[in-house]
């Protein structure tokens, strides 16, 4: 069942819209209060029907909902994260209003050295799990490209507890504004793993002294 997530995904698609100023993302400081805010992964696009999954936080159930076309998504963009704004028109039905691509990392498998050392500090807001997929929530320069990463340990890859690392490393383009920024990791490869029953993820938080650097997800 869809859920509002307005703290999190309209805040970062607005602040988006507000460094780039682009034309898809013109209504997103409006008010609007009867408009939801998700994250989903785009279909694709049929004649004049967009397909959009969305995952509830926590749960491994995919929905699978429709909207009349959405201009500016490609075939380049099928699988990708999309963050929407968006009308509820009945139970398998939205109308979207306004959407953003997020940053996707998919899950690589490493030796450990290279998992560990690869760990970059990041400031984090907070991170949650929708099915195969983890959602964190950054502060991040503003300016410049960043390169996102998810590394799985080699010897736990195929367990019952894949010891992942998460990290960011950021833009050498200097920047003095710092916004909170949304990206998405696929970890389906181990999620999906009959193995798997949980997985930890390792994150070098920097957001303060003593911050939470080790989260675990359950199926």
């Amino acid at each position: 069942m869809l859920t509002r997530q307005f703290t999190i995904i309209a805040t970062a698609l607005a602040a988006t819209a507000a460094l780039t100023g682009c034309s898809k993302d013109n209504d997103l400081n409006r008010p609007d209060t009867s408009a939801f805010s998700n994250l989903m992964t785009y279909n694709g696009t049929a004649g004049e029907t967009s397909t959009f999954t969305y995952y509830a936080t926590n749960s491994d159930v995919p929905e699978i909902y429709v909207s009349p076309k959405v201009e500016g998504l490609t075939a380049a963009d099928m699988g990708k994260r999309v963050a929407l704004r968006y009308h509820v028109d009945d139970a398998t039905s939205i109308s979207v209003t306004t959407w953003r691509l997020v940053p996707t990392a998919t899950v690589s498998i490493v030796d450990t050295e290279e998992a560990v050392a690869n760990n970059k500090p990041i400031n984090v807001k907070s991170i949650d799990r929708q099915g195969p997929y983890l959602n964190l929530y950054a502060m991040l320069p503003g300016e410049g490209s960043h390169t996102y990463t998810l590394l799985c340990d080699r010897e736990t890859a195929y367990t019952a507890n894949p010891q992942l690392y998460l990290s960011i490393t950021e833009s050498d383009e200097p920047s003095g504004i710092r916004l909170s920024t949304l990206s998405c990791y696929d970890m389906s490869q181990i999620w999906n793993s009959g193995m798997t029953q949980s997985v930890t993820v390792h994150i070098n938080n920097s957001a303060s002294t003593g911050a939470q650097k080790v989260f675990t997800f359950k199926k």
